[in-house]
């Protein structure tokens, strides 16, 4: 009977045009959201195209540019080449507008959203492939980012789109062009940042491991191709002018961070640690938690947002960079018991962190044992289905201890973020999913998603009334040059560009590194006692605590008495 058949080809075409539907619609609603709440908080605070955090150095460099062609980004540390020059076409859109540079950042964050998605796809269902997403935009800071000229976010973006064809290429897709292209966008994406070298490394590690022979001739062409162009931009990063240095005696640092990094890690990835820990509680022995609980009781160290002053950079109790973007002492942003409770769950995530690594060691321990060498294994790990992804978690956390010159920030390890919950969420053959591990996840999510929120909305409201009182004090005045109004809106004016050393001002240290001179006019997060500064304004209520509620927070403007500068009103 040929009805039978022909029912089920349609029923097949139509189970497949509906999954393609459902992608489709899954990636058009994490867009939505993605986008749709950093463009939401930052026009809502006055944000958009206002300098964040580093990426002053990037807009002045994407400015020269655009204006006399030349190369120059003052300070800079990151490679950044790539995105001065794809920012361009929107500049001139623009006429040189500075929204130019959110449009930038939202943009690539959509690319990101995308295919991370489609990367997650590839290896876990529907379901797990909107987890993955909601989970990167989910973490503490990404937010803020996603509406920035930071580097971070448009390095993830093409990084993923490199895995993604890279995978593609892996699973007998597309040929060898779209192994080129996966190279290609890793070559970009080493041009923003040098993180990002690890996802073209992996594909072509993955690759060579299940090379036959009559194919590697043209995969050692490519091979070198790569080479080629990623030593020539990242050779062309260094000379560029501006290039910014570290102290010899600063390079130890990202060794020094790798624990609390590992906390961080583990407290980001706590919705899918608890689904992979119940998928696997029956193939745990007691000896392997109670080991990965003594270590978190006698190593625990606490997350990198604990450091003083801002340094775990984005997700801190105070805010964005804490107190290292204004001087004085900004109000809390997590009170103390929310970010107790913070650390608690760290604390938790990090244990089950250790079980799961605990339970993989064994495991490969007692494959070694059993007579399979080091190598052999290696290779057999690189040629299974999620060769790669592996294959890029080793390579990308290796190179966190090269390319992390001076600190190990939370906002490197986003790319290890959705690579690792790939593989947490493979969920073994036969187990079922327990209602008790899924309610754990849905909690962890929110707790993550809220911290996400205010941190997000208090970043918006405190850089824009920041920036508004730096306008202030110059139709007071003063010479913009001569303003601290915060980190951004120093390095922004700044003519000299990265001078470390250049004062001791008893200040903020970014007055130390980016003046000649001391400034005249300064705001305060607080209220200054003394010194050689006078009080000349308060805003009382210069911005809401979380944008749209919570107390209302001032801001504090003094005028400098010295002789070099005028007398303030």
């Amino acid at each position: 009977m040929t009805p039978i058949p022909v029912a089920c080809s349609d029923i097949v075409e139509i189970v497949q045009i509906l999954l393609g539907r459902r992608d489709v619609l899954a990636a058009a609603t994490l867009s939505l959201i993605g986008v749709g709440i950093p463009l939401w908080l930052a026009g809502a605070a006055g944000a958009v195209g206002l300098p964040t955090i580093d990426d002053w150095v990037y807009i002045r460099g994407a400015e020269n540019l655009f204006r006399s062609g030349s190369l120059d980004m003052p300070g800079h540390t990151a490679a950044a080449i790539g995105q001065l020059v794809l920012v361009q076409p929107l500049l001139w859109l623009s006429g040189g507008a500075t929204w130019a540079f959110t449009t930038f950042g939202l943009i690539m964050t959509l690319v990101g959203i995308i295919a991370t998605y489609f990367l997650a796809r590839r290896f876990v269902g529907t379901g797990s492939a909107v987890m993955v997403v909601l989970l990167v935009l989910a973490v503490p800071g990404v937010a803020r980012l996603s509406a920035s000229f930071m580097t971070d976010i448009p390095a993830y973006a093409l990084g993923m789109l490199c895995l993604l064809l890279g995978t593609r290429w892996l699973q007998g897709e597309g040929g060898r062009r779209t192994l080129l292209a996966a190279l290609g966008f890793g070559i970009l994406a080493v041009s923003i940042r040098e993180f990002a070298i690890a996802a073209p490394i992996a594909v072509l590690a993955a690759g060579w491991a299940r090379s036959r022979p009559d194919d590697r001739v043209w995969l050692a062409g490519a091979s070198t191709a790569f080479v080629a162009g990623a030593g020539g931009v990242l050779a062309l990063a260094v000379l560029a002018p501006g290039r910014g240095s570290v102290a010899a005696s600063d390079l130890l640092a990202p060794l020094i961070f790798l624990p609390a990094a590992l906390v961080s890690l583990a407290a980001i990835l706590l919705p899918v640690l608890v689904l992979a820990i119940g998928w696997r509680m029956s193939t745990l022995s007691p000896p392997q938690i109670v080991l990965a609980a003594g270590l978190v009781l006698f190593l625990f160290v606490p997350p990198l947002g604990d450091r003083p002053g801002g340094g775990g950079n984005l997700w801190t109790p105070v805010g964005v960079l804490g107190d290292g973007l204004l001087f004085g002492t900004r109000p809390a942003v997590l009170d103390d018991p929310v970010w107790v409770l913070s650390k608690q769950l760290a604390a938790f995530a990090t244990m089950l962190t250790l079980i799961l690594a605990i339970r993989w060691g064994r495991r490969r321990f007692a494959l070694a044992t059993a007579g399979s060498s080091a190598a052999a294994l290696a290779i057999d790990a690189a040629r299974s289905p999620h060769g790669l992804l592996a294959l890029f978690l080793f390579a990308y956390a290796a190179e966190l201890i090269v390319f992390s010159q001076v600190w190990l920030y939370d906002r490197f390890l986003y790319p290890l973020v959705p690579i690792a919950a790939i593989l947490l969420l493979r969920r073994p053959a036969g187990v079922a999913q327990g209602s008790r591990s899924l309610a754990f996840s849905h909690a962890a999510m929110a707790w993550l998603a809220v911290t996400a929120f205010v941190i997000a909305a208090n970043s918006f409201a405190y850089d824009a009334a920041r920036w508004r009182e730096g306008e202030t004090a110059v139709a007071m005045g003063f010479d913009a040059r001569t303003v601290d109004a915060g980190y951004e809106w120093v390095g922004y004016h700044s003519s000299a560009g990265v001078q470390p050393g250049s004062g001791t001002y008893d200040l903020s240290w970014y007055d130390d590194a980016l003046l000649l001179a001391p400034p005249c006019a300064v705001l305060s997060s607080s209220r200054l006692a003394g010194g050689a500064l006078r009080l000349i304004r308060v805003t009382l209520a210069a911005y809401r605590q979380f944008l749209f509620f919570g107390p209302e927070q001032p801001l504090y403007l003094y005028g400098a008495t010295s002789a070099a500068c005028s007398t303030p009103p």
